[in-house]
């Protein structure tokens, strides 16, 4: 199975890519296209400690870092509302730990705020080729294992997770690129 690689417009940025997960979370930081950091978390507590245990690690990874866009995966509800709901709460957790740190960092600098951008499971494909959107979930796995390990030899044999955080971190930098273009178009009136 072959894919065409996309290219993404990169600007000078660091971006926080976050694949939550309750079993594994996968981090991953991206500048310039290059693959500087990541993590894989992985934690035994239980019930709400599980929450605060993954979160304080990412924030602990994040603060390594201080990157200023936050990438995170949002989930899709099929059959599992309820799991749904568990991830949401765990993206929800480590932002909002991540945001009052950097709130507190920034306080007294000025410096820019951190965004947060959404990524959907399908955008993330999409950087694939049009046809991985279409996989299943077997499939996809293994296209964006061979996607990310094209680009990033060193990243061979990394979990599933990181790599995905690698591509939701490539795809949010996409997006925001794509968003800042279509604005500067907009204010030379193209």
């Amino acid at each position: 199975m072959y894919f065409r690689l996309k290219n993404t417009m990169l600007i000078n940025k660091q971006y926080l890519g976050i694949d939550p997960g309750l079993g594994c979370t996968g981090l991953a930081i991206v500048e310039n296209g290059e693959v500087i950091g990541t993590e894989k978390i992985k934690t035994k507590a239980k019930g709400d400690d599980r929450y605060f245990d993954i979160a304080t690690k990412a924030l602990e990874f994040y603060s390594s870092y201080n990157p200023s866009v936050i990438c995170s995966e949002t989930q899709y509800v099929f059959r599992n509302a309820g799991g749904s709901l568990k991830l949401a709460r765990l993206r929800g957790v480590i932002q909002g730990l991540i945001f009052g740190y950097h709130m507190e960092l920034v306080k007294d600098r000025g410096d820019d705020p951190l965004q947060f951008i959404e990524v959907a499971p399908t955008q993330t494909k999409s950087m694939i080729s049009k046809e991985a959107v279409k996989l299943p979930r077997k499939d996809s796995k293994k296209a964006v294992r061979a996607y990310i390990e094209n680009l990033y030899p060193q990243l061979q044999g990394e979990s599933e997770d990181v790599l995905d955080a690698v591509l939701i971190a490539l795809t949010g930098d996409f997006l925001l690129s794509r968003d800042n273009t279509s604005n500067i178009l907009k204010e030379v009136n193209l």
